[in-house]
């Protein structure tokens, strides 16, 4: 049977191609490549059809390659000890997770597309095919949750690094996790581990960014949105070297927290916090909470002054939105 991701790549510079043409290349029948093209129209990927001049992507499409991104990846070479790039799965974070117990050193997982992608607090995280970037990174804390405080503020800034080595300016974050570039969500981070009581834990790293979000799937957020084409526009930027560098700045910054714990971020995350100064409502469970972010605490603790005085909230329990002084 015909892989169709062999026949993906052989469309992918959005070329048109004969169904003659391709059948020959690839040593299948034109029936074959008809059917595989409409699996490949399944995905979501638009596929046009001229008479007389055969098939094409409307949209040229960059595969990710474990070779392409290792090329990009720098240091983190010494570090990870298996890349896999997946053409489908359901939660490239499940799938770490469920190799977390076999798992001695740093593993890392790419896919094209995520059946179930997922982001904080149980939302959905779209993931449509071949357009963003998804990945997972496991990586094994032998010290336990002690001292993980702020990692996940730790591992947002990771990712602000990685975007601006392409020159993407007016970056900023949002407490604790989300990357947004001109008050609009670009990336986000979702963290999950797994580990006994008072011994080592196995932390996985989740990171969606919007590469080219394609229009109409964009259509189905429910808040503002970006991507990487929209911040770089005019320029054409491989997500094989995104992947490379967030997997580069993932694990500098993983080893500096473990090295230096949550201080040694702070003045970083300062230049970088979106609600500090701001009112903010905080839906903390079932409790709303208003007030001025007075931004974090040593621990990466969301302080925020209220009526009452001045809470101090923990990542992974709020939903932080910016509201305007009227």
């Amino acid at each position: 049977m015909l892989n169709d991701l062999t026949l993906l790549a052989s469309i992918a510079d959005g070329e048109f191609y004969s169904g003659e043409e391709l059948g020959e290349r690839l040593g299948v029948t034109r029936s074959a490549i008809w059917k595989a093209l409409k699996r490949l129209g399944e995905l979501g990927l638009e596929i046009e059809a001229v008479a007389g001049r055969g098939y094409r992507l409307t949209t040229p499409l960059e595969l990710l390659s474990s070779e392409r991104i290792s090329a990009h990846w720098g240091d983190a070479e010494k570090s990870i000890e298996q890349l896999e790039v997946l053409h489908e799965v359901d939660s490239t974070n499940r799938h770490v997770l469920a190799r977390a117990s076999s798992a001695q050193k740093p593993i890392a997982c790419l896919a094209e597309r995520q059946t179930a992608g997922r982001g904080r607090r149980g939302r959905q995280w779209l993931s449509p095919f071949g357009c963003n970037i998804y990945l997972s990174l496991g990586w094994p804390f032998p010290r336990g949750v002690v001292g993980l405080e702020g990692v996940s503020l730790a591992v947002a800034l990771a990712v602000v690094r990685a975007l601006s080595d392409f020159g993407i300016e007016d970056l900023g974050v949002k407490w604790p996790n989300d990357i947004y570039w001109k008050n609009k969500k670009l990336a986000g981070v979702l963290l999950e581990l797994t580990g006994e009581a008072g011994g080592g834990c196995f932390v996985v790293v989740g990171v969606g960014i919007n590469v080219r979000m394609p229009v109409a799937s964009g259509q189905l957020i429910d808040q503002a949105w970006t991507d990487v084409s929209h911040a770089k526009a005019g320029y054409s930027i491989s997500r094989n070297e995104i992947a490379g560098r967030l997997l580069h700045h993932l694990v500098r910054t993983l080893q500096q927290f473990d090295q230096h714990g949550w201080p040694f971020f702070a003045s970083e995350w300062r230049q970088r916090d979106l609600a500090s100064g701001h009112l903010v409502n905080v839906q903390c469970f079932d409790e709303l909470i208003q007030g001025t972010a007075l931004g974090v605490d040593g621990t990466g603790a969301l302080l925020v002054e209220t009526d009452t005085g001045v809470r101090r909230l923990h990542a992974g329990d709020v939903s932080l939105r910016l509201r305007s002084a009227n």
